[in-house]
């Protein structure tokens, strides 16, 4: 089961070259996977209250362009499947009929009070249904940073009392 949530880009959510900032892009992206999971009977406080939660773990974007101030745009969700304590969850960003951004995301299940991994719930996969379309093609399973990579910018910050 796909899942769709319309919006219209704000105003605070713009860099100053009037494009949505990742940042607002990346809390859009949370608040539609958060109404999938309660479209299938999967609620936020039922996790927090269980002592468990999905914390993101990878992300992989392609993007076309960042959406502007005042477009009206569409996020499409979708459920990859599960493995243990792994979730694999899809989408797209889209205006009208163009695809602005694809996105694939590593989700883990986690045990709050021990703060590691825990198996998801064996009934829950079920629940979303698994659609096979990817977003994006890469192997988040396999992907690790570039070690050996140096940093393009550094910022100092300096802390007083």
């Amino acid at each position: 089961m796909k899942v769709e949530w319309c919006c219209k880009v704000r105003y605070m959510d713009i860099n100053p070259e009037f494009r949505m900032r990742l940042e607002a892009l990346c809390r859009l992206l949370q608040e539609t996977a958060v109404i999938h999971s309660e479209q299938v009977g999967i609620h936020n406080r039922d996790l927090v209250a269980n002592g468990t939660a999905w914390v993101l773990n990878k992300m992989a974007f392609d993007f076309q362009r960042l959406p502007t101030m005042g477009e009206d745009i569409r996020v499409v969700t979708w459920h990859r499947g599960s493995r243990g304590f792994r979730a694999y969850r899809d989408f797209e960003v889209r205006a009208g009929d163009e695809l602005l951004a694809s996105v694939a995301t590593l989700w883990l299940f986690v045990d709050l009070e021990k703060k590691r991994p825990r198996r998801i719930p064996p009934e829950w996969p079920q629940a979303y249904t698994i659609e096979m379309d990817a977003a994006v093609d890469c192997d988040l399973d396999g992907w690790q940073p570039d070690a050996s990579g140096t940093d393009e910018t550094t910022l100092v910050i300096t802390l007083r009392r």
